[in-house]
């Protein structure tokens, strides 16, 4: 296990270091509100997830974590997580590794960490479980969610295929894409759902907890803000080691934007956009 923790530790820094040089640009220069960025580390109970979260990603795998954290105290071990597994349409073929009330009402799959954006009404607007993400597309729908376009909160980033490297999903993308699926087609096969079931709707409430071990809801959490939450493992099963390369690597993702459009740090733009009509900051 040391091995392959050293490995895992070797790989996580690597990688984060690329990650971490990737900023978060605005383009617009208009005043826009703080985006509201909150992990929610999975875990037994909050006080576990703080143990896992100080010792484990702080202090063995050096990663900041300066975003507000809740916990889903929820997490039961299904199965044994593997250093290299395959996913297929989001799901592992080798099973489920763990239970969590977040991660069966969001439909997530039981992966290792998932990353979603969501608007004001608590409508999914973004998804990936990947740990590749240009943030240049997670700044574009931030920002113009932010800005209240046409005050409807609409988006102009259409993701693509559903199954790039990044994994990485819009509700516009889905919309075009059945727009373009329209008319007869011939199906051979099984149908295979490429797309993440929730992306489009509001997202259920459920329980969490604070850090320090007190009670919340998810819709408090969220409080009517535009949002970006990341779902991450913090259980003390010694193979989470497996899995904290890829989960350290998102931390830092998710610090990063944080610290651009949660701290708002990230540089206003040239783009004086006509159409936003955010609703005033609050300090």
């Amino acid at each position: 296990m040391n091995r392959v923790f050293y490995s895992v530790l070797c790989l996580s820094g690597i990688v984060t270091a690329s990650v971490l040089g990737q900023d978060f640009e605005r383009y617009s220069k208009n005043t826009i509100p703080k985006l509201n960025v909150v992990g929610i580390a999975l875990s037994a109970d909050a006080s576990t997830a703080k143990s896992v979260i100080d010792d484990f990603y702080r202090k063995q795998m050096r990663l900041t974590l300066e975003f507000p954290i809740c916990v889903d105290a929820t997490y039961k071990k299904l199965g044994e997580q593997k250093a290299f597994d395959i996913s297929l349409f989001g799901k592992s073929v080798s099973g489920k590794k763990y239970f969590t009330v977040s991660d069966s009402l969001l439909e997530l799959n039981a992966n290792p960490f998932t990353f979603l954006i969501i608007d004001r009404n608590k409508r999914i607007r973004a998804f990936s479980q990947g740990m590749m993400i240009d943030p240049e597309h997670v700044s574009k729908v931030v920002e113009e969610l932010l800005l209240n376009l046409d005050g409807k909160e609409n988006i102009t980033e259409d993701s693509g295929e559903p199954n790039g490297a990044e994994g990485w999903q819009t509700d516009l993308g889905e919309q075009n894409a059945k727009k373009e699926k329209k008319g007869f087609t011939l199906s051979l096969g099984p149908k295979k759902e490429l797309w993440y079931a929730r992306l489009g709707n509001q997202a259920p409430d459920f329980e969490l907890q604070t850090l320090d071990g007190g009670k919340t809801t998810l819709h408090s959490v969220l409080d009517g803000k535009v949002s970006a939450l990341f779902f991450w493992l913090a259980p003390t099963d010694p193979d989470i080691a497996l899995v904290g390369a890829g989960t350290g690597i998102m931390t830092q993702f998710v610090n990063s934007l944080y610290h651009a459009y949660g701290l708002g740090e990230a540089k206003p733009g040239d783009e004086e956009v006509k159409n936003a009509t955010p609703e005033p900051t609050k300090e």
